[in-house]
């Protein structure tokens, strides 16, 4: 579930492995005993809605195509025993279609419709709750809401030590945050396919990061890595990519320093 700040794409488990599909993601980890459990983050992305009626949790549901329904179910009983533990009502409303079987309905994976559903559910301090979805689902629902910080837990539970790819005994203790960007680079770039002399097709792609995209990401998990054990690594590919390299290096090493964490940097291959 994420509030209008947050990406609605989930991604974490026992593997401990980092997403870093775009090039640029932010990691912090924490020792035992700090971030207690219930710890909220999204005060450090943006403005939360206010809680004074948190008797009831109002969830928009798109349960999505392929294997996103099943999760999704899962998911809503989960969340149905968390709610009755704690005395808490959850309001459900479903939307319509997205990814490939809208495309197939309207020509779009993320349709008006849609759009309009997520945004009253967000103009009434509500969560989208969303399966998968195919085409451009995801990366326009990001652009049109502004989606631009997505928070992965990278944690291990005891219960799932041997349920992942590495060796338990490796992945003990891993406790991990990613905090990655969405709004911006590879994924919400230009792209064009032309033809040289010969006929042939061109294809090209372009991207851009703007400092104010950067740095409000790379606030978001300062805030964050405040609150756990202070350390903070920035991610990015320096020879592939030195420009915008230097400019996540730079507002990092500003940012970590206004809010009092370590910083260091991770150069991916």
């Amino acid at each position: 579930m994420n509030a209008p700040a947050l990406d609605p794409q989930h991604r974490a488990g026992p593997s401990g492995g980092v997403p870093n599909d775009d090039g640029m993601a932010r990691v912090e980890s924490k020792p035992a005993g700090s971030d207690p459990a219930g710890a909220r983050w999204a005060d450090c992305v943006g403005p939360v809605p206010a809680a004074s009626a948190r008797d009831e949790v109002l969830v928009g549901v798109l349960p999505g195509e392929g294997i996103g329904p099943e999760i999704v179910d899962c998911s809503l009983a989960v969340a149905r025993a968390a709610a009755g533990r704690k005395g808490i009502t959850l309001r459900l409303e479903f939307g319509d279609d997205i990814g490939r079987r809208a495309e197939a309905r309207c020509g779009l994976s993320l349709p008006g419709e849609v759009v309009g559903f997520c945004a009253g559910i967000f103009a009434r301090g509500g969560a989208i709750l969303s399966g998968a979805g195919g085409g451009r689902y995801v990366y326009d629902l990001r652009s049109r809401f502004d989606l631009f910080c997505k928070l992965s837990p990278v944690i291990v539970p005891p219960e799932l030590a041997g349920a992942g790819r590495l060796r338990p005994g490796h992945a003990a203790g891993v406790d991990v945050l990613v905090v990655r960007e969405g709004a911006s680079g590879l994924y919400q770039g230009q792209w064009e396919t032309l033809r040289d002399a010969g006929g042939r097709r061109v294809a090209s792609h372009s991207f851009s990061y703007s400092e104010a995209h950067v740095r409000r990401v790379v606030s978001a998990a300062a805030r964050i890595a405040a609150r756990r054990r202070r350390g903070l690594a920035v991610i990015y590919k320096e020879s592939g990519a030195p420009s915008i390299s230097e400019l996540w290096r730079d507002c990092g090493l500003e940012i970590a320093a206004e809010h009092g964490v370590a910083c260091s940097f991770l150069d991916i291959d």
